[in-house]
């Protein structure tokens, strides 16, 4: 990022030209995460991109956990039958 509103210098922090102190607290919760998000050096266009790849790799993550579902059911069908096969015949 370029150009910052926010600023920090000996601890403290602020906007450019701005009282932080005599702000409405949720005005001051804004300048928090705006500084929170110019210190991640992220552009607007990269922090969309970040929230559809975690998009993305949730439903990824969904459609694993089905198929991993899928796989202890047949693995349990599987040691059943084995079970059945080596158990003493009457």
């Amino acid at each position: 990022m370029s150009n910052r509103l926010t600023f920090s210098e000996n601890g403290e922090f602020g906007v450019h030209g701005v009282d932080i102190q005599t702000l409405d607290i949720k005005l001051y919760l804004c300048i928090c995460k705006l500084k929170g998000y110019e210190d991640s050096g992220l552009s607007p266009d990269q922090v969309m991109d970040m929230l559809d790849e975690i998009e993305r790799l949730r439903e990824a993550l969904k459609g694993a956990m089905v198929i991993a579902d899928e796989a202890k059911r047949v693995m349990r069908t599987a040691a059943a039958k084995k079970e059945d096969l080596h158990a003493p015949k009457p």
